[in-house]
């Protein structure tokens, strides 16, 4: 813990301003973290809406799914949408953490990125 506070106190040193300072806007970062993951969360359940909507669609416009390529554009369109869940998936385990213990989040950024060092 001694070489995180001697990391923390270096940046706080190099931004011009005191550890209690960076400490609260590290909370206050928690909170839009937290937003931007639960928007790409939202964004990911639009593309899955979309994905049923564009199947239904193409289903009504072709006799079957695998004429004119609508079967492989369903399939790319599956593999983006299903690897953008996965994704989306993690996100929403570190913004329900953001919102819930922010602090906890806040440190573990600081464990991170002196780790990184």
């Amino acid at each position: 813990m001694k070489i995180e506070i001697e990391g923390l106190q270096i940046l706080a040193e190099k931004l011009g301003v005191t550890i209690d300072y960076l400490w609260s806007v590290l909370l206050k970062q928690a909170y839009i973290s937290a937003a931007l993951e639960l928007l790409f969360v939202l964004l990911v359940v639009v593309m899955w809406m979309a994905l049923i909507k564009s199947r239904e669609v193409i289903k009504k416009r072709l006799k079957t799914i695998d004429d004119v390529g609508g079967g492989f554009t369903l399939f790319i369109g599956s593999v983006f949408t299903i690897g953008v869940t996965v994704a989306a998936i993690s996100f929403i385990f570190t913004s329900a953490s953001a919102l819930i213990n922010p602090e906890y989040w806040a440190l573990k950024e600081i464990l991170s990125a002196v780790g990184r060092r």
